[in-house]
């Protein structure tokens, strides 16, 4: 695709979808709705983008899927399904995060900013926890 990333399509839209959108998002990948197997939420609107099933094409032509579930048994059954229908995966890391009790950290050295071209590491950024 000469060097673009494809767009993405967020399979699951729910509570792990929001935190998946916030990464993507905050990444600079362009999002172009949902989707999703629970028919009361097709042809609805999810936190501002539209929800369709899965290879409706609804979304257009090339697009990459993340699977937003948080259900490890079905994220696995759902990431076979998207395999199985020809999409291509999408990754999302949220670059930082900060746990309840105040902990913070992120992915890759504190002195290196995130980049494509070194693999992400965890980096503990407070080293008391």
């Amino acid at each position: 695709m000469s060097g673009e990333e494809a767009a993405v399509v967020i399979y699951g839209a729910g509570g792990h979808g929001k935190v998946v959108l916030d990464a993507l998002e905050r990444s600079g990948r362009q999002v172009v709705g949902f989707a999703d197997d629970d028919a009361t939420r097709v042809g609805t609107q999810f936190c501002g983008y539209p929800v369709a099933l899965l290879g409706s094409n609804a979304f257009g032509g090339a697009v990459e899927i993340v699977v937003a579930i948080g259900d490890g048994e079905l994220r696995a059954v759902s990431t076979a399904k998207v395999m199985e229908s020809g999409f291509g995966l999408a990754i999302a890391i949220q670059a930082t995060s900060e746990s309840a009790t105040g902990h913070s950290w992120a992915w890759g050295p504190p002195s290196s900013p995130v980049s494509k071209s070194v693999p992400a590491r965890p980096w503990v950024q407070d080293p008391s926890w």
